[in-house]
C-alpha cells in the first residue's frame, strides 16, 4: 500500500471516531437564525465542504500548469548548454 492510501484510512477512521463520539444536539447561528441541529451532521457537513474546496484547489491548480516546455520553442527562455542537455 502507498503511503497515500495508509494516510486517507488512517484520517477516515478517526474522523468516523470523532463523529460517533460526538451525537449530541447544538445550537448553531447562521446570521440571524437559530438552528438546533445533530453535532454529527454538523461535523459531517463541514468535512464534506473541506474536502471540496480542497479537492477543487487542486483541481484548478493541475489546470493551470502547462505542460513540459520544448528546447525548440523559441521563448522557451533556455540557453543553449541547457537545450543541449535536454536533447
Amino acid at each position: 500500500m502507498s503511503l497515500k492510501t495508509i494516510f486517507i484510512i488512517v484520517v477516515t477512521a478517526l474522523l468516523t471516531i470523532v463523529l460517533m463520539q460526538n451525537t449530541s444536539d447544538v445550537n448553531v447561528r447562521i446570521l440571524l437564525w437559530d438552528v438546533r441541529v445533530s453535532f454529527i451532521l454538523l461535523m459531517a457537513c463541514i468535512a464534506i465542504l473541506c474536502f471540496l474546496i480542497g479537492y477543487l484547489a487542486a483541481y484548478r491548480q493541475k489546470r493551470s500548469v502547462s505542460g513540459p516546455v520544448s528546447p525548440s520553442t523559441p521563448d522557451s527562455g533556455l540557453s543553449e548548454d541547457d537545450k543541449n542537455y535536454i536533447q
